[in-house]
């Protein structure tokens, strides 16, 4: 279990197409990334039901959970709407640099920005 932690630096205001949980990675719809590789708009600050107001982060620093091992300076992309895999630096699908490492199943700090 980890301690959720965050740092936001930009913020903006999103409403909810689909439930929202706090923390989860959320999409340019308003809703959370659906799977592998999706456009991440940032992270949920609160959760939200459909038609609620919500924050979303759009540079900040979320914790997520690790799909494989991934080490810090490594470029990531989702697994779904509360994890992240590496990927290649120049990856279509990248949206976060990992701050720190992270086995599989741990859990991390990455930079979206």
């Amino acid at each position: 279990m980890s301690l959720r932690t965050f740092l936001s630096i930009l913020e903006l205001s999103d409403i909810a197409t689909a439930s929202v949980d706090a923390y989860d990675l959320v999409g340019f719809t308003g809703a959370p990334v659906a799977g592998a590789d999706a456009k991440v708009k940032g992270f949920a600050l609160s959760p939200a039901e459909v038609g609620e107001a919500f924050t979303t982060v759009v540079i900040g620093v979320p914790r997520v959970k690790a799909v494989g091992v991934i080490t810090k300076g490594n470029a990531v992309a989702t697994v779904d709407a509360k994890s992240v895999k590496t990927v290649a630096d120049d990856a279509a699908s990248r949206f976060a640099i990992a701050l720190t490492d992270a086995a599989d199943g741990e859990f991390l700090d990455i930079l979206i920005k």
